[in-house]
Formats: C-alpha cells, structure tokens, sequence
C-alpha cells in the first residue's frame, strides 16, 4: 500500500518536471543552442528516470523512445 502511494506520487512529481522541462525548452529556443542541448539532456534523464518506476510497476514502458545522446555539457 505505500509502495503504491510512493510510486503514484513519484508519477505525479515526475509528469510535472517533464512538463515544466519541455515548457521551459519552448521559451528558450530563440536563445543559445548549447543551453538547449543541455535542457534537453536532462529532460532525457528524467524520461528514462520515469521509465524506470513504470517498470517497476510492472506497466509497459518503452525506455528506447528516450534512447537519445546525452550532451557533454
């Protein structure tokens, strides 16, 4: 039972980064190129990071969807 709350939470904390990451992206794009590579990678992160507790869930996930480069950054 707090397994299932810790996870369900872990959904919502992390839904809501990668929301904020890819909105904070959209603003940013007319700036520098190298900062968008490096907001980029950490939304990588955090889209493998989800990937990870939907399998230990045991719900289907495909974690190759966010098989992209990490930036050297």
């Amino acid at each position: 039972m707090l397994m299932n709350k810790l996870f369900e939470l872990d959904y919502i904390v992390t839904s809501v980064g990668i929301d904020a990451s890819i909105k904070l992206i959209k603003r940013l794009v007319f700036i520098k190129s190298l900062l968008i590579e490096f907001l980029s990678s950490i939304l990588t992160v955090k889209s493998r990071y989800d990937a990870f507790f939907y399998i230990l869930k045991s719900n289907v996930s495909n974690s190759t969807l966010f098989n992209t480069r990490i930036s050297d950054v």
